[in-house]
């Protein structure tokens, strides 16, 4: 029997927070990256976190409209969860809200109302002030106190009556998210009512010998999640944007948006490699445009081996990436503007 593919089942995590909770959500994206590592994927499972940085992109329309429909919406079928973090910023109004948060959780509820029991919804409040400190100057401070007036009344909201009405958790400091994000996630994970713990996880990593290999292209589903998911991992750059305090949101460097063409530099006379099946032929891969991106395409077109050198830091693992997700992305067009 021939080695087969291992078959995961992806369910999708929501991420509804205001810019001053970037700290906070990086704590989620950090529990699930381990969860998944540690637990998830042997059972044949994974959680994706969705969040406007990763899974938005530019278009016409509301700004806030978009990015529910790219996001909570796409994904509707598979979302499990919505989580909701807020400190003492509420947010910026979107034109139909007091703010894209707010938005994203009445857009949750309303997928809830139509699903029945999905997706299910937590929200953690920070009590104390962000990493940042307190404002000092008094008119800074005063719009932040109008800020927190709005997170009360959001809190006072799930304390009420309706389909809004919901159990929450409080924090101190940001510190103190972590242990409480593990201890209250992982008893919800491993509850035995929920669809991921009633299938034999064993059924899901590979066929029965009996059964016909599944080719993972035959599964459109699948397949989409994964390109998808191959097409972030390779536009985002790890790295975390410094915010003045102006911006409704915090993100992650775009690759497309900081990406620039390396330039074409002629291969050595003869490239030396452990490996003696790929002594005969090499090339160096490289951007650019124009005549220098001609010059890399002929260089390539006769082989189908090609080795990427250069110095450390020179930009090696950038172009591959880019090239990936233009590929995966937007293989005919420009790139987009950033998001």
């Amino acid at each position: 029997m021939s080695v087969q593919p291992a078959t995961l089942r992806i369910y999708h995590v929501f991420l509804a927070s205001p810019g001053d909770m970037e700290t906070e959500r990086q704590a989620v994206r950090d529990f699930f990256d381990t969860y998944n590592h540690n637990q998830a994927e042997p059972k044949g499972l994974r959680f994706e976190v969705l969040d406007w940085e990763s899974y938005g992109s530019t278009g016409l329309g509301r700004p806030q409209a978009l990015i529910s429909e790219q996001t909570l919406n796409k994904y509707r079928d598979s979302l499990a969860l919505v989580i909701g973090l807020l400190g003492q910023r509420f947010g910026t109004p979107t034109g139909t809200h007091e703010s894209g948060t707010e938005e994203e959780f009445d857009t949750s509820l309303a997928l809830r109302r139509k699903n029945g029991d999905w997706p299910e919804i937590k929200c953690f409040f920070r009590k104390g002030w962000g990493p940042e400190g307190a404002p000092t100057e008094d008119d800074t401070l005063e719009k932040a106190l109008a800020q927190k007036r709005k997170v009360t009344a959001f809190r006072k909201r799930l304390e009420g009556e309706g389909p809004a009405q919901s159990l929450y958790a409080t924090f101190e400091k940001t510190e103190d998210l972590s242990p409480l994000l593990r201890d209250d996630l992982t008893r919800w994970l491993n509850d035995s009512d929920r669809p991921w713990s009633r299938t034999s996880p064993t059924a899901q990593t590979r066929p029965k010998e009996t059964e016909p290999p599944t080719d993972p292209v035959t599964n459109p589903a699948h397949l989409r999640a994964y390109l998808a998911a191959l097409a972030r991992d390779c536009r985002n750059l790890p790295l975390q944007l410094l915010d003045a305090g102006e911006g409704e949101r915090k993100g992650r460097f775009g690759l497309p948006q900081v990406f620039v063409p390396l330039d074409v530099v002629p291969p050595p006379e003869r490239l030396e490699l452990e490996a003696e099946d790929l002594e005969a032929r090499y090339r160096i891969l490289v951007g650019g445009e124009g005549e220098d991106r001609k010059r890399a395409e002929e260089a390539l077109a006769d082989t189908p081996v090609a080795v990427l050198i250069g110095d450390p830091g020179s930009g090696k693992s950038a172009l591959v990436n880019h090239l990936a997700w233009r590929l995966l992305e937007s293989p005919e067009d420009d790139p987009p503007p950033a998001a």
